[in-house]
């Protein structure tokens, strides 16, 4: 089959809702970052573009084959994860590999190779009901993890664990072993907090519970961001209108803090809007993994829908004043070639696994057995 027959049979059973879903979220991104961020925009419409060519190809490609060389894909993204370490630091950070006049994140190409790796891991297994099944998924996780917190990269950390406690709960794990798990990682936040943090990250978390104390600098950003939020009301004060914005008053408002823009200047109803277009994104996602009767599709699904609808929840209680700043952008909204892409991945493994028609075996529906451990039918009388 040619991967243009293969791309059109899989665009004929594809979730357009989903599909048009991101759309929608995007190019109201893209409005509100020609208002925030003008000399960016041009770049944003390259980064759309290439963005929707992965999510096609990932469509055609098709999840199954991804998962396949999950692997080798874990084990680059480690690799990168190491190098940057060598590289210069930008921002106090050592987050970006920069080639031929393009930055790349190796953070942000984790979050696709943990939840295909996770996926890869426990679709045909059975002990994740134990806590000994725990150990090696929790491991995957935790590795890109430490890395990405000595970037450091606290935002993008943390969005690996809730997609673990998901993609661990969709497999079959046990709930009183999974809240075991949050409680340790909760108590893991001691050591996190002594040998991990920096101490410009240790005052942006002060500066979340003491606003007041910390207000000429670490939480600038914060009280600025609410005041841009609030000063929006219902209808917004219109486009490239709005104080904070247009004065330059919330730093990195084209980029991690592009919700306040679109509150101050679309109000309450636009900023109403993308949250209700992330809860669609969200739920379609988890409604393909409940259709399909493939277990790694499942658990694809359940990744990469959780890894999107949790970002964009810590992006927007941020700039809210709910989380401490966490530096993470806003999915298909801020500015940015690498979570973009990223995220368009994400959707494109979303897609793949609602537009795939697991294969029939003996007339039922494959369940999740691999095809080598099928059970043969015995004949009558033998035993």
């Amino acid at each position: 089959m040619s991967p243009a027959h293969r791309l059109g049979r899989s665009l004929a059973r594809i979730d357009w809702l989903l599909l048009l879903s991101a759309a929608a979220t995007a190019g109201l991104g893209l409005l509100y970052l020609a208002s925030a961020g003008p000399g960016h925009f041009s770049a944003q419409c390259v980064w759309a573009t290439v963005g929707l060519l992965a999510l096609l190809v990932t469509v055609m490609v098709g999840y199954e084959p991804l998962i396949r060389y999950a692997g080798l894909m874990y084990l680059g993204v480690l690799v990168l994860l190491v190098v940057v370490f060598f590289l210069p630091a930008h921002r106090h950070a050592h987050s970006w590999i920069r080639l031929w006049g393009f930055s790349v994140q190796p953070s942000e190409l984790a979050k696709i190779a943990v939840v295909l790796m996770l996926a890869r891991h426990l679709r045909y297994k059975e002990d994740q009901a134990t806590l000994k099944g725990l150990l090696f998924p929790a491991v995957l996780v935790l590795l890109p993890m430490a890395l990405i917190l000595r970037q450091p990269d606290l935002g993008t950390a943390a969005l690996l664990l809730p997609v673990l406690v998901a993609v661990l709960f969709a497999s079959g794990a046990r709930k009183a072993h999974l809240a075991g798990n949050i409680l340790f990682g909760a108590a893991a936040t001691v050591p996190m907090w002594i040998y991990l943090l920096r101490p410009y990250q240790k005052r942006r978390i002060l500066a979340f519970l003491h606003p007041q104390r910390y207000e000429v600098r670490e939480a600038y950003q914060l009280i600025m961001s609410r005041i841009a939020v609030g000063s929006g009301g219902l209808t917004g004060a219109g486009w490239g209108q709005g104080r904070s914005n247009s004065l330059g008053l919330v730093p990195d408002r084209h980029t991690d803090f592009i919700f306040c823009v679109i509150a101050e200047e679309g109000g309450f109803l636009r900023a109403g809007l993308l949250i209700a277009l992330y809860a669609v994104l969200t739920l379609l996602g988890l409604h393909a993994a409940a259709a399909t009767r493939d277990p790694g599709g499942r658990l694809v699904a359940v990744g990469a829908a959780t890894m999107i609808g949790v970002q964009a929840a810590i992006n927007i209680a941020v700039t809210l004043g709910l989380l401490p700043t966490t530096g993470i952008t806003l999915p298909l909204v801020s500015y940015g070639g690498s979570s973009f892409l990223a995220t368009s991945v994400l959707l494109g493994l979303i897609l793949s696994v609602g537009a795939t028609t697991p294969p029939v075996l003996h007339g039922e529906t494959f369940t999740g057995t691999p095809p080598g451990e099928l059970p043969t039918r015995t004949r009558r009388g033998e035993r």
